[in-house]
């Protein structure tokens, strides 16, 4: 279903509706990446989406793709952690007979491109053509390419993780996709999606009042990835009960409602040096 409808301008001025299939979008921030996507849609231009791990740059990626001219053709997504250029030959190759010519390639984790895997998405962007196993060049292909990093721009060129003319081809549209910290009015949405998403598959989760209070406040080192694993973790051992946060979380303990972040810090540090015995740090 359609989550949040954003009204944007086309390149002729006329306004077509931007279609958020599964993208929680209430946030100031998460809007700010679709007004990015909206302006990115109808050019064929390589697209770069940076943010942390578990941030979505996937879903957005996919966003773009399904919002774009492409959207009947295929979205493929491909890893760059020992990622070669037959490797990626034998998945365009996959793809190809189910319409990835005209589609969208995302590149995911272009930090992890390997010196060779470097030249040929190159070589894609230049010519429009890749490499096949044998080494002889395959025909072109009209494919777009699209690429996530959790590098930031500055740690991309200045560490020499990307050839310097790759970078520049790469960065002219960079999106950057915020951190779960960012997005606190996404949170309860996110959550009923992903409480529905598991009803589909057989776990049903149930929610004790406040639940979702106390998601806002904790840190997602992992983000929307994290918070969905610890959501589907309490659906398959909660046998239907009723869950409270002191269920979802026995690692650490939630931030209590009125305790600012110093407050917490400060008693984190306290436990993890106390010598004494747990009565009296009590």
């Amino acid at each position: 279903a359609v989550l949040f409808m954003e009204s944007i301008a086309d390149r002729n001025g006329t306004q077509e509706p931007l279609n958020l299939r599964g993208v929680v979008a209430e946030s100031p921030a998460t809007k700010a990446v679709l007004e990015k996507i909206s302006l990115v849609t109808a050019l064929d231009v390589p697209v770069l989406f940076i943010g942390p791990s578990g941030s979505g740059k996937r879903e957005f990626a996919r966003l773009l793709h399904e919002n774009s001219r492409r959207a009947a053709h295929s979205f493929l997504c491909v890893d760059c952690r020992g990622l070669t250029p037959a490797k990626l030959s034998r998945e365009l190759q996959l793809t190809a007979p189910f319409g990835l010519s005209g589609g969208t390639l995302y590149l995911k984790g272009i930090e992890e491109l390997s010196a060779d895997m470097q030249g040929a998405v190159l070589r894609m962007l230049e010519t429009g053509s890749w490499v096949d196993t044998e080494g002889a060049s395959c025909e072109r292909a009209d494919i777009r390419l699209v690429c996530g990093t959790r590098k930031s721009l500055a740690e991309l060129l200045e560490a020499d993780v990307l050839r310097e003319e790759l970078y520049y081809r790469l960065c002219v549209c960079p999106i950057r996709v915020p951190g779960l910290e960012e997005r606190a009015e996404d949170l309860p949405e996110i959550v009923r999606l992903t409480l529905q998403s598991l009803k589909a598959k057989g776990l049903e989760l149930r929610l004790a009042p406040g639940v979702c209070e106390a998601l806002s406040r904790r840190t997602w080192r992992g983000h929307v990835r994290e918070l969905q694993a610890v959501l589907e973790r309490a659906a398959i051992f909660s046998r239907g009960e009723i869950v409270g946060v002191e269920t979802l979380f026995d690692d650490e303990p939630v931030p209590a409602e009125g305790r600012d972040a110093s407050e917490e810090a400060r008693l984190r540090a306290l436990i993890r040096g106390w010598k004494g015995s747990r009565a009296d740090l009590a």
